[in-house]
């Protein structure tokens, strides 16, 4: 995903997260480094890079991108029967009317989705401003190389195994919905913003808040087989900030027949919102 800048794997590897209040960095050192600092617009993205990379210094090492929702547009199509060579341009004819601006000043991306049951194939097209891309490079040459730039969705697959099975991720980023996502072979298969459970980081659900999360789970995961066809779910992994972490996690485990487990690493003890530059530095060998 974005590999406009992919260059040869070197050791001490950087992740930098890019959300609209924070940068987020970390290292994957034998100690692994969590640093942040605020940067609201991209204007402020130079300073606080410099900031940043006077306290870790990361000469030659390759810097690794995630962009947070919001800093890009995702869109579903049908996929246009065209040849691969024609692909693109195809793409970005069948996309343009669910943008807002010119088509031509968007990097685009594309993969493929689960084929349903019925009807045509289907890509899920990633779409971000070119001049937003121009800034990162801006921003980061001074200082070092970039490896990938990718966004939340595909950092976060890179914690999965590359086989067959699917695995569901409940993830919360701080004041956000509760997201649902489903990997399988190391891709996204499916997301879902589930509302109306921003305040797990820092109340408990009520019961019948609980059997809503877990119905809503249900239904989400009668589609995937359902309509695409996927394998049943064989884990669930919870990453969530919350004080009941463990009851919903409790909860959760009596509802499906698969195992349910909170998701534990560095990035999540240090603090949620790591997660996804911690993700994209992870090489899992299969």
């Amino acid at each position: 995903m974005f590999k406009f800048f992919s260059k040869k794997k070197t050791l001490g590897r950087v992740g930098l997260l890019f959300n609209h209040s924070h940068i987020r960095l970390v290292s994957d050192d034998a100690t692994p480094i969590f640093h942040s600092h605020p940067a609201i617009s991209p204007q402020e993205w130079g300073a606080a890079l410099s900031e940043l990379f006077l306290r870790h210094p990361i000469a030659h090492r390759q810097i690794n991108i995630t962009l947070a929702a919001g800093f890009y547009q995702q869109v579903q199509i049908d996929k246009p029967v065209v040849t691969e060579d024609e692909m693109a341009g195809a793409i970005a004819w069948a996309v343009k009317d669910f943008v807002t601006e010119p088509i031509h000043q968007l990097v685009m991306d594309y993969v493929d989705l689960p084929v349903p049951t019925q009807g045509q194939d289907r890509v899920s097209v990633t779409l971000v401003p070119r001049a937003r891309i121009q800034s990162l490079v801006d921003a980061i040459s001074p200082h070092a190389a970039i490896e990938r730039i990718t966004t939340e969705e595909f950092a976060l697959a890179r914690l999965f195994p590359l086989d067959d099975v699917a695995r569901v991720l409940l993830w919360q980023p701080t004041g956000s919905d509760l997201q649902l996502l489903v990997f399988r072979q190391r891709s996204v298969c499916f997301s879902r913003s589930l509302r109306g459970f921003k305040h797990l980081s820092s109340s408990a659900l009520s019961p019948e808040e609980l059997d809503t999360l877990a119905l809503e789970v249900q239904r989400s995961l009668a589609y995937l087989q359902g309509q695409l066809k996927l394998p049943e779910c064989g884990a669930m992994q919870v990453a969530i900030s919350s004080p009941v972490l463990g009851d919903l996690v409790r909860h959760l485990e009596q509802a499906f027949s698969f195992t349910v487990s909170a998701m534990a690493n560095p990035a999540i003890l240090t603090g949620i919102d790591y997660l996804p530059a911690y993700a994209v530095l992870q090489e899992r060998a299969e």
